[in-house]
């Protein structure tokens, strides 16, 4: 995830363009406000995201 941490990838532009159903623009400016103070990560991590989180490397290499 840090990785991504300085970009504007497709989810934040729709977000801030209100077209995202899961993050609206207030959800994004508050996560980002609070990373930058360093306070912490309101996510809470859930079974089929830490899954999903695990196979991006053999997704990636499939796909690639």
């Amino acid at each position: 995830m840090n990785d991504r941490r300085d970009k504007l990838t497709a989810s934040v532009a729709s977000a801030l363009e209100g077209k995202n159903p899961h993050l609206s623009a207030q959800q994004y400016l508050r996560q980002k406000v609070r990373d930058m103070c360093g306070m912490p990560n309101e996510f809470q991590m859930v079974p089929a995201i830490a899954h999903g989180h695990a196979m991006e490397p053999v997704a990636r290499d499939y796909l690639e």
